[in-house]
């Protein structure tokens, strides 16, 4: 007989049906406790909060909302706090903060003060601020990083009334076809003083005038207003103005828009009226297939200020990238008179039209080739016209302001060589010679080579270039190629920080003209490489001379690019001879060559046998034209002319004539999108010159940045640092550091001493006169800049 066992206690029994239970309900209690506790505090943490915002604090808004753009409010902030010591609201008003913002755009205000007349009153903060953007702002007054009561709030602020100056007429460019008897239309954006769009019920479309008058001033302007009618009215899709206008007549007109009087900003044009069959035959030669060579007979009458004696037969061909004046010798050999890009550097103006014969009289002219006068065939003359005016605005994007152009360039080279750019290109490089084993594995390139994709490998070095290897061999060979070294290929002229192409008898023996050649297909790499999209965007990492860029677009240097390429040398000689008689100076238009031993070399003739001819007060800006042509052109032209051989090779030189020095820095070597924070963390100023008073001018002078756009930001920093471009690192790594200094006088211009990056700030009576003077200095630089 067998005795039953005893069953054991199950333990997994009793944790099941025991202590799980029991944590599962400790914890809901005490889950309900913390949510409780929770709410309990957030309940009390609000009631202190309300208590502490009505006990402390009051915010009044002196000013009618919604507000105007440009006025200088003042928000006050009353502190409700009655202590009788300094100390204690001194705390307080150091914790009061303010943030004004609309978007991206922050505004910058002045805080003062205020202590009361008696005891009776409260001590208050005055928040002081101007804005310049006009739309709704968030305004956030913060004590202690917590929102104060009536914080925050959104406040409106309307755009001031039209200022004209800073009014658009969305125009194409200069020159604009219209066809005879049929209506065309041209939009205008108006805009306040600032360029804020204005709304449609603060214009008066009665102030709004269009005055056109013919190109030949032989005709008076009440006999031009009966050949045009017109009227303004607003545009039904977009808060701007319409023009629409219909001529009469054909001919060549020179049309104004004004707004009270005032010229707006591209408000002077010129209008070609061409007939129906003109344009049919204008569109027969577009559509042709090909109608680059389609030959305008006229008579040269003017070449490079000659009269000439007996009618010369020429023929004019207009392309798209270029002007054609040819004569042919025997009928059949072309003969070059003058050739003008297509640009809007070239004009075409009408001098004399002839109605007896038909004919028109008009000059070819830019600032590189001599001056043209032709007579032509009426008709045959505005079909020419209108295919400049066609052409050039295809070339432009449509528009003259910088942002379409590059977007114009960018695409024409990006669309006419993206087939290349999915072909991959294997270069070996060897980074202790980055120099040499690039111009090695680059020599045989054609210029389709430097369209494909680079796949760059570093010898001896681990890697798959995904992008990344190729944008840092460029940024490389950027760096050695414009760095600042007296015996590199580029150096400073001077005391400048700008680079330019160094002379043969300074540079290392090692250096030769093909290292000019590759530096230039480099740029145009770069420039390549940026049109073809973010991914790709690679900036040149090198600050250049003005002289050397106006090169680069064909343009002869003058006199006043010493200012920033060679400030030593304008001080020395320039401004001198500029603002003293030189007739007891005994100059010559020559110039003396000495070597480093400061022994004389030789004497160079400026012009021919100029050696013996004397400078006077008449001739002296000639004489400094000719000098800077000798000094920052002549003596490096091989230099200028094998780079731009390497750059044009990548980038066709037509593409870069519409674009001015300023904006070809710009296509270059990009933006400087500087924060504010960023300068006011990383500038400098003497410890003496900072008083009260001057404390406001800084502190204006930050308000004014924050308004600044980009590129007034950009022509800042060329203003004061003599390039639009800050160095890797920003303004920390700028060498000096960007300096502020108060010249204690009242009411002029800021000045700059670019060697040293040094604005000098002077005071004002308004913080309106005081951004004038300052967007005027650094708009009209050259009449700005000044040297202790």
């Amino acid at each position: 007989m067998r005795t039953p066992k005893h069953e054991g206690l199950n333990l997994r029994k009793v944790v099941n049906y025991l202590l799980v239970p029991t944590i599962v309900i400790m914890l809901e209690h005490f889950l309900i406790l913390v949510a409780v506790a929770y709410w309990v505090w957030s309940k009390i943490k609000a009631y202190f909060t309300e208590v502490f915002k009505k006990q402390l604090f009051r915010i009044d808004l002196n000013w009618k909302v919604p507000g105007r753009v440009g006025e200088t409010v003042i928000l006050t902030v009353w502190i409700l706090e009655k202590s009788s010591d300094p100390a204690v609201i001194q705390e307080i008003v150091n914790d009061l903060t303010i943030e004004i913002k609309k978007g991206d755009n922050v505004v910058v205000p002045v805080k003062e003060l205020m202590f009361p007349d008696n005891e009776k009153e409260l001590v208050s903060v005055q928040f002081k601020f101007s804005v310049r953007v006009a739309g709704e702002h968030w305004i956030k007054v913060f004590h202690r990083r917590r929102n104060i009561e009536g914080s925050p709030m959104k406040v409106e602020f309307l755009p001031l009334f039209v200022e004209p100056s800073k009014s658009t007429l969305l125009r194409a460019c200069p020159l604009i076809t219209w066809v005879k008897g049929v209506s065309e239309v041209l939009e205008i954006q108006l805009r306040d003083k600032y360029e804020n769009n204005c709304k449609l019920f603060d214009v008066s479309l009665s102030s709004l005038k269009f005055s056109c008058r013919n190109a030949d001033e032989s005709i008076r302007p009440d006999e031009t207003s009966a050949y045009y009618k017109h009227k303004f009215y607003p545009a039904a899709y977009s808060n701007r103005v319409v023009l629409s206008a219909t001529f009469s007549r054909c001919g060549v007109y020179h049309g104004k828009i004004t707004y009270k009087e005032q010229g707006i900003h591209n408000g002077e044009f010129s209008i070609i009226v061409i007939s129906t069959e003109e344009k049919i035959n204008f569109q027969t030669i577009l559509n042709s297939s090909n109608p680059n060579w389609q030959a305008f007979e006229g008579r040269l009458l003017v070449h490079d200020q000659d009269l000439q004696k007996e009618m010369r037969k020429i023929f004019i061909y207009v392309c798209p990238s270029i002007i054609y004046v040819r004569e042919y010798f025997l009928k059949i050999i072309p003969i070059k008179v003058a050739n003008f890009r297509l640009s809007t550097m070239t004009k075409i103006d009408i001098l004399m039209m002839n109605d007896k014969d038909s004919t028109y009289t008009f000059t070819i002219t830019d600032k590189i080739q001599p001056k043209v006068t032709v007579e032509m065939s009426a008709q045959l003359a505005r079909v020419v016209m209108a295919m400049f005016s066609h052409y050039l605005s295809r070339r432009i994007g449509g528009s003259e302001n910088f942002d379409c152009k590059q977007r114009t360039f960018s695409k024409h080279l990006r669309d006419t060589n993206m087939e290349l750019r999915f072909t991959i290109k294997q270069i070996k490089i060897a980074r202790f010679d980055i120099i040499e084993s690039s111009y090695k594995a680059t020599k045989g390139f054609k210029a389709k080579d430097w369209y494909k994709n680079f796949r760059i490998e570093f010898k001896n070095e681990p890697g798959i270039d995904g992008g990344g290897l190729r944008r840092e061999w460029l940024n490389i060979l950027c760096t050695k190629f414009f760095e600042n070294n007296s015996k590199g290929l580029f150096c400073s002229l001077g005391n400048s920080r700008l680079v330019h192409p160094n002379d043969s008898q300074k540079r290392s023996s090692q250096l030769k003209m093909y290292h000019y050649q590759l530096a230039g297909n480099i740029v145009g790499k770069c420039m390549f490489e940026t049109a073809c999209g973010d991914s790709y965007k690679q900036m040149v990492n090198g600050r250049f001379s003005r002289s050397f860029l106006a090169q680069i677009l064909g343009l002869p240097p003058t006199y006043r690019h010493f200012e920033q390429d060679d400030p030593e040398f304008y001080l020395g000689k320039v401004r001198y001879i500029l603002e003293n008689d030189v007739n007891p100076m005994e100059l010559t238009f020559s110039e003396e060559e000495y070597n480093a031993d400061g022994k004389m070399i030789k004497v160079v003739d400026l012009i021919t046998n100029g050696s013996k001819i004397s400078v006077t007060n008449e001739t002296k800006e000639e004489y400094l034209n000719v000098l800077a042509r000798y000094r920052l052109a002549t003596r490096v032209q091989k230099e200028v002319e094998a780079f731009l051989k390497g750059l044009h090779e990548i980038v066709p030189d037509d593409l870069l004539c519409n674009f001015d020095e300023f904006e070809l820095e710009l296509l270059m070597c990009g933006k400087s999108e500087f924060e504010v924070s960023d300068l006011r963390k990383n500038y400098s100023s003497s410890s003496w010159a900072w008083d009260t008073n001057s404390r406001k001018i800084l502190d204006w002078f930050w308000a004014a940045i924050n308004n600044m756009t980009d590129e007034e930001k950009g022509r800042l920093l060329q203003f004061t640092t003599g390039s639009a471009l800050l160095p890797h690192g920003g303004f920390k790594s700028l060498d000096p550091k960007f300096n502020i200094e108060f010249s204690g006088r009242i009411g002029s211009l800021p000045t700059a001493q670019t060697c040293v990056n040094r604005i000098c700030l002077s005071d004002h009576y308004t913080f309106e006169q005081f951004e004038k003077n300052l967007k005027t200095a650094i708009y009209e630089g050259s009449e700005g800049f000044g040297f202790a």
